[in-house]
């Protein structure tokens, strides 16, 4: 059981949730239920929409005062996020997706292990993955503690955004999150912590829910591999240091198995003509032998790739 509020000290705004949102109205009413359902009352919530064509704005307005409203133009997911910072007045930050939520113990747990480690950055919980609809899937534990923070990231992100609660005062000098990112910028953010000395401490219990769904961000592969290499060489060259070597390999090594390869494999096996020549040639460049696999069946495609490549009025 978590303890008690008044254990807690407890502090109505003393934690910030940042919720961006663009095209995802249809979540963002579930994401805030599950912010204000906490049996740790009082969380400032800022929901941030990023110039969204959808309802959003009509979603979180129906919450009135309850929560902070901010718009701006469509900048990315990072912008949001910064924008969101700008405005918030917690000491402790977290940053939700509007098609992500938590479980109610959660900002229970989190502070109250903050309060027992007042030196850590962060903290981090077990999660759950769920559907579209919600339906559950799997639970995920918590990933092992480690004094040499900054090597263990360096490994890999070891956890969804949600899933932390960070110290303000442990965040880098703004901006925050660096909007060139197209996604791994939470991953860059905690190595950016880490890099300063920050440390992050694992709480057991399953606090929030991962959603998996057509529009993640997580399934366009090539973008997750191309991204994540970026994030990798840019802080192993920062940090200089030969230890660095072993884990950035390994990470490039488990971020093009499972995300770079299999997407070039889609397009490689698909019928879009401009988006296979683009695999060709990505692969051409990161793995000549597995385009090589593919040209002994191209003999079977033949009609395709003339139909592809010819004007429709001169094919038979």
């Amino acid at each position: 059981m978590p303890p008690a509020a008044t254990d807690l000290r407890f502090q109505a705004g003393l934690i910030s949730v940042i919720i961006p949102c663009y095209q995802q109205a249809h979540f963002l009413a579930t994401a805030i239920d599950s912010v204000r359902s906490q049996t740790y009352d009082g969380a400032e919530i800022i929901v941030v929409n990023d110039g969204s064509p959808d309802d959003t704005a009509s979603v979180a307005r129906r919450y009135g005062d309850r929560i902070a409203y901010l718009e701006r133009p469509n900048g990315g997911l990072s912008a949001a996020r910064n924008t969101g910072l700008v405005a918030a007045t917690g000491e402790f930050v977290q940053f939700l997706d509007a098609d992500d939520l938590l479980a109610p113990d959660m900002h229970a747990n989190s502070i109250a292990a903050h309060q027992r480690m007042p030196r850590v950055a962060g903290t981090y919980c077990s999660f759950a993955r769920i559907d579209g609809t919600g339906k559950h899937l799997r639970d995920y534990a918590a990933a092992p503690e480690t004094d040499d923070e900054f090597h263990r990231l360096l490994g890999g992100n070891p956890w969804p955004c949600h899933t932390v609660v960070v110290r303000r005062s442990a965040l880098p000098p703004p901006p925050i999150f660096d909007a060139g990112l197209r996604s791994c910028e939470d991953w860059d953010l905690w190595l950016r912590i880490a890099l300063r000395g920050g440390t992050f401490r694992r709480i057991h219990s399953v606090g929030a829910s991962y959603r998996t769904h057509g529009s993640s961000m997580s399934t366009n592969g090539l973008l997750m591999y191309r991204t994540a290499l970026q994030v990798l060489r840019r802080h192993a060259s920062a940090h200089r240091c030969p230890l660095c070597t072993a884990p950035r390999l390994r990470t490039e090594e488990i971020m093009w198995s499972d995300f770079g390869r299999p997407a070039l494999d889609a397009r490689l096996q698909g019928r879009r003509m401009s988006s296979w020549l683009r695999a060709c040639a990505i692969c051409l460049l990161l793995d000549p032998a597995a385009l090589c696999s593919y040209v002994k069946g191209l003999r079977y495609r033949k009609r395709w790739i003339v139909r592809a490549l010819v004007p429709r009025r001169f094919c038979p």
